[in-house]
C-alpha cells in the first residue's frame, strides 16, 4: 500500500474514533438504555480500541456517568485489530462487526 492511501486510512480510522468518543459520551448522558449500560460496566471502567501498529487508536474510561478520552491507560477490555485495513474495513461499513469476527481481523483481550 502507498503511503498517501496508508495516510488516508489512518485520517479516516482517527476520524471515526473521534465521532465514536464524542458519541459515546453524548448517549451515557442522554439515552436511558445506553446509561444503564454504561452504569454495569462501573465507574473507572477503560476500554481502548486500536487500528493496528502505528495507527489511530481510542481510549475511554467511564467517569461519573460520563464517557470521557484518556491517553493510553491499562484498560480493562482491548479491542486491537490486526492492521490498518481491517479497521478501515470495519470502520466505513464496508464489512460488520460478524463478518471482522468470523474473519479474524480482530482480538478482544
Amino acid at each position: 500500500m502507498n503511503s498517501f492511501a496508508r495516510r488516508g486510512k489512518r485520517a479516516v480510522c482517527a476520524a471515526v474514533l473521534f465521532v465514536l468518543a464524542r458519541a459515546l459520551d453524548v448517549l451515557a448522558q442522554r439515552d436511558s438504555q445506553v446509561r444503564r449500560e454504561v452504569a454495569s460496566l462501573g465507574e473507572g471502567f477503560t476500554m481502548r480500541l486500536e487500528t493496528g501498529a502505528g495507527g489511530p487508536r481510542l481510549c475511554v474510561r467511564l467517569e461519573s456517568g460520563r464517557v470521557r478520552r484518556v491517553q493510553d491507560a491499562q484498560a480493562d477490555v482491548t479491542i486491537a485489530m490486526k492492521n490498518l485495513d481491517a479497521a478501515f474495513l470495519l470502520m466505513t461499513g464496508v464489512i460488520g462487526v460478524a463478518q471482522a469476527y468470523a474473519q479474524h481481523r480482530f482480538t478482544l483481550r
